[in-house]
């Protein structure tokens, strides 16, 4: 299998207590097949203190199709019953991917 990673951006930093989770939906592009969700979870040893979070896994090659496309949804990165709070402070940082910021994202397309 290959490895797929997304990084997720904050503009400042965040402290991360526990091994949140990211999903990436792969639609056929053909039209000929459903959707399914890849579940990304996130790298690093926890505690983890920064601006920028890298979520990753190794993709199977019975998981997608060459004629797949992945993106990133609308969604809450799952904090797994963790948190991720402003760097320093108990503030909770912000865990909303919004439909725009998703789709800003870009997609891939597997086969390509």
């Amino acid at each position: 299998g290959s490895v797929l990673k997304v990084e997720v951006q904050y503009n400042a930093q965040v402290t991360v207590s526990s091994q949140p989770a990211l999903m990436v939906v792969s639609n056929d592009q053909t039209g000929s097949g459903g959707s399914s969700s890849l579940t990304l979870t996130m790298d690093g040893t926890l505690p983890v203190t920064n601006d920028t979070l890298t979520f990753s896994a190794t993709i199977a090659d019975a998981a997608v199709n060459a004629t797949d496309v992945l993106s990133i949804g609308a969604q809450n990165v799952d904090k797994n019953s963790g948190t991720i709070k402003d760097a320093g402070t108990t503030t909770d940082s912000e865990v909303a991917i919004s439909a725009a910021v998703g789709a800003a994202a870009g997609t891939i397309t597997v086969g390509s």
